[in-house]
């Protein structure tokens, strides 16, 4: 529901569950108080063997006020499930390819890298020691546009910096820092 009543809902969402992530889990939406109101999961689940995509929001979808939030939150899920959407300028989808911090950093073992392209295209992301060799090959695929993030797993690694690098179809966009504290 809104402040001013002027876009209710279904009915008024008084008391929206906070989520946590667990077991690789990542935050994929955030309410304005910067909780989280939605994790997701992307692989294969414990006791699994076919990998899926999962998202679970703290609050029912017919709850949200506006059509242009309902879009947008719908856009989100369906960007993150693997579909192409094209709805003018959308919020989610960049104007250029962009590489983000990730996050945690420093980190052990697991860290989210998120990175976005304006329009699909062969994606490469990649994570280099500092001799300059690959020590993982996170994405080398044909990626819709939109928001992406990946979960880093450096359990096998040893403790260091480490460089991650984004290339969209065969061209590099950015290479950026992370630091690995076993």
């Amino acid at each position: 529901y809104s402040e001013d009543g002027s876009h209710p809902g279904t009915y008024p969402e008084d008391y929206p569950d906070v989520l946590t992530t667990k077991n690789g889990s990542v935050i994929a939406l955030k309410y304005g108080n910067n909780k989280t109101a939605a994790v997701s999961y992307e692989g294969t689940a414990p006791g699994g063997t076919v990998p899926g995509k999962v998202m679970v929001m703290g609050f029912p979808f017919e709850t949200i006020t506006t059509p242009a939030a309902k879009q947008e939150v719908a856009g989100y899920i369906l960007l993150f499930m693997g579909y192409d959407i094209i709805v003018g300028a959308h919020p989610l989808i960049p104007q250029t390819a962009e590489l983000y911090q990730n996050y945690p950093n420093p980190f052990n073992p697991l860290t989210r890298i998120v990175y976005g392209i304006p329009e699909a295209a062969h994606v490469a992301l990649e994570v280099f020691n500092l001799r300059g060799e690959r020590v993982r090959q996170l994405v080398n695929e044909r990626r819709h546009a939109g928001r992406h993030e990946v979960i880093f797993n450096g359990t096998n690694l040893p403790s260091g910096v480490y460089v991650y690098r984004l290339s969209v179809n065969n061209r590099t966009i950015s290479a950026k820092k992370m630091a690995l504290s076993k």
